[in-house]
């Protein structure tokens, strides 16, 4: 009996490309499902570019909108850990009173 080898060669253009039609029916699905899905896409996404993103070079509205959707990703941060700990602050005052 001869055995066939399966030669599976995964394709990462369209790995990201179902992942990206998934998106829609991700958001029907919730809110984790959406990060999920959102997660994945990025990391198939650098898995794909992964030996073009050390070539690319950079021009400068590429570098002012990666420095503008850092700060917004900055403030979130900083507003969700202060929310988190006046939260804390407030339900230990009221229990005070």
């Amino acid at each position: 009996m001869i055995s066939d080898k399966i030669n599976l060669k995964i394709n990462p253009t369209l790995l990201v490309n179902l992942t990206f039609c998934f998106l829609p029916i991700s958001f029907i699905f919730g809110n984790l499902i959406t990060n999920i899905n959102t997660l994945l896409l990025c990391v198939l996404g650098i898995f794909h570019l992964k030996s073009k993103i050390l070539e690319i070079k950079f021009d400068r509205t590429i570098k002012i909108i990666f420095l503008f959707f850092l700060v917004i990703f900055f403030s979130t941060s900083l507003s969700f850990l202060k929310s988190f700990y006046l939260k804390d602050i407030l339900r230990f005052t009221l229990k005070k009173i």
